[in-house]
């Protein structure tokens, strides 16, 4: 889907920018779109159709935008960090236009190539300001604020290598008990299950505890399920 919004407020003519607006909210796009229409130079506005990251990335490809506007939760698993990258390394210059405030998922996208980050809740003229940056190669974020989203998105990239490590750890019988645990089996139960001791399962829910290096079963597991 396409659509032409000229206006033009000048007597000289200004150079049209393109912009492909990616959103699973339609309202939302179409409220961007009248948005635009009223930007003091011509605007070509695509809006994809179809969200699925290979549709998303077809579609950029063919049109050629200056600017995509990103939204990182596209509904059903769909968007993130990973469509940011593809269409970054396409050449595409992509500004996340999202309602996420969690540091580390913008800075997840910002190291995956994005120019910048514009809340949904911010005013049309920064929207604006944003693509015309966005358009001509510009960082979108204020350094202060990109480095710290990076940083968080660092920070755990490194507790996410951690946790994997501590994990990776366990022998596969202290795997197979966590797992257990995290089914919501308590020790007496895997003890009758596998025909063991209960005395041998608590030993192994310690050495768990010991290798993860945190002091409850309630923690250990927390740790399993965020793997």
């Amino acid at each position: 889907r396409q659509r032409l919004v000229v206006t033009v407020r000048s007597d000289a003519p200004s150079p049209e920018v393109s912009v492909l607006i990616v959103d699973d909210h339609a309202t939302l796009t179409e409220a961007i779109e009248l948005a635009l229409g009223a930007a003091p130079s011509p605007i070509v506005v695509h809006i994809a159709d179809e969200l699925g990251d290979d549709a998303v990335c077809r579609f950029a490809d063919l049109r050629r935008p200056d600017v995509i506007l990103l939204d990182l939760d596209l509904g059903c698993g769909l968007g993130g960090a990973h469509l940011v990258e593809a269409l970054s390394g396409a050449g595409h210059h992509v500004v996340l236009f999202t309602g996420a405030t969690d540091d580390a998922v913008l800075g997840h996208a910002l190291l995956a190539g994005a120019h910048g980050v514009i809340p949904k809740s911010a005013p049309c003229v920064t929207l604006l300001a944003a693509i015309d940056d966005a358009a001509n190669g510009r960082n979108v974020t204020r350094p202060a604020e990109y480095q710290s989203m990076v940083e968080a998105a660092r920070r755990q990239r490194a507790d996410d290598e951690r946790r994997a490590g501590r994990i990776a750890s366990l022998t596969p019988r202290e795997a197979q008990v966590l797992e257990r645990l995290s089914e919501g089996d308590t020790a007496s139960e895997i003890a009758l299950a596998d025909y063991v001791a209960v005395a041998t399962v608590r030993s192994q829910i310690r050495s768990i505890l010991r290798k993860l290096d945190v002091s409850s079963q309630l923690a250990a597991v927390a740790i399993y399920r965020d793997r």
